[in-house]
């Protein structure tokens, strides 16, 4: 009866005889058939439970796997990447697969089939990944055939897979179109999904007066949460007729109550959305009018206090300005300084001829030619 320190004893020389097999000399054996990497004991298990020989081996590096190490090839064997498969997703084109993508594609079941049907899709610069990332998100000729019918006939891979993340359908294209947003393409169909632009939301817009707005001003209003309470909050703080730009502007620059009621301290009144937006981009407030009367800087009005912030004017400026002749200033040269950038005199001139004026009676207060 054997003794169980004979069934190990029996198991060691098994493994040591697998060991000599696979790590032969070159000189004795053809390098063909052994892994790139010495393999351990369980390494060496797992090749003969999976069948990993000379034989397979040689197959796999006669298709262009090279470099394979022991893991490789056990995870080949046991995933069914045979010589088969390999030659047909070659027949296909994809012709530099790895070894991990080999198994990647058997892991999510891509076969030659369904990779045939992506090809015929008309899809191009697939790879491995895109055609894993295509399978798993359910990405078939059914869903491709559906968008096409809407017109979404270039697609690409990546595409097809971005609108199958977000569960955009044909239905959803559909509802967007009926809602009146044309020049759609995949990109704004996610950015519509994503942001719940549907018809409910227009229905809203619409009620609020703003039932035209296109694809992408319906995405800004949806994502700077521009609603009926927003709107009426603007008209409370004294802006009519505002257009969807406005509304954007004077969101995304934080125009608010507490800044129009300082706005209303210093006397500034009835302002238009595109000054408020200019004074709170200048960041004119309360202590910066406070900075300038204190450098006897006169008729501070909201387009001054922003020509004075363009130009920088401080206690230095002010001394610097001192005993120059208004001719031998160069405007453009101070406002470079400040970060102010023109090509050429007509977009200088043109920049806002309001402020530029405003900028030129400043230097010719601050200089000889006041």
């Amino acid at each position: 009866m054997h003794t169980f320190t004979d069934r190990l004893s029996g198991l060691r020389l098994a493994l040591l005889a697998l060991a000599l097999m696979m790590t032969t000399t070159a000189a004795a054996q053809d390098r063909a058939g052994q892994p790139d990497d010495e393999p351990t004991h369980d390494q060496l298990i797992a090749m003969k439970i999976h069948d990993v020989d000379a034989d397979f081996i040689k197959e796999m590096r006669a298709l262009g796997f090279n470099d394979l190490t022991t893991d490789n090839l056990i995870a080949m064997r046991i995933h069914s990447v045979s010589a088969r498969f390999v030659q047909e997703m070659k027949d296909l084109g994809f012709d530099d697969l790895t070894p991990d993508e080999a198994v990647s594609l058997r892991v999510h079941n891509v076969n030659r089939r369904f990779a045939g049907q992506m090809k015929g899709l008309g899809f191009k610069d697939l790879d491995a990944d895109r055609l894993i990332a295509l399978k798993i998100h359910d990405v078939d000729a059914r869903f491709i055939e559906q968008m096409q019918a809407m017109g979404f006939d270039d697609l690409d891979a990546d595409e097809a897979i971005s609108l199958s993340v977000h569960n955009i359908n044909a239905s959803f294209a559909e509802d967007m179109k009926a809602l009146g947003f044309k020049d759609l393409d995949a990109d704004r169909l996610i950015a519509l999904k994503i942001h719940g632009v549907n018809a409910r939301w227009m229905r809203e817009l619409d009620e609020m007066g703003f039932g035209d707005l296109d694809g992408d001003e319906a995405i800004a209003f949806r994502v700077h949460d521009i609603d009926k309470a927003f709107v009426a909050k603007m008209e409370r703080l004294g802006f009519r007729d505002l257009n969807a730009d406005d509304l954007i502007a004077l969101r995304v620059h934080n125009v608010n109550a507490r800044f129009m009621n300082e706005m209303k301290d210093l006397g500034f009144t009835n302002l238009s959305p595109d000054r408020a937006i200019a004074l709170k981009i200048y960041d004119i407030n309360k202590r910066f009018v406070g900075k300038m009367r204190d450098l006897g800087m006169t008729n501070l009005t909201p387009v001054r206090l922003i020509a004075m912030k363009m130009l920088e004017v401080d206690q230095r400026f002010v001394e610097k300005m001192k005993g120059q002749r208004y001719e031998d200033v160069s405007l453009r040269k101070l406002l470079r300084r400040s970060g102010h950038h023109w090509d050429d005199d007509d977009d200088f001139y043109h920049y806002n001829a309001e402020y530029v004026e405003a900028m030129r009676d400043i230097i010719r207060e601050l200089t000889d030619g006041g």
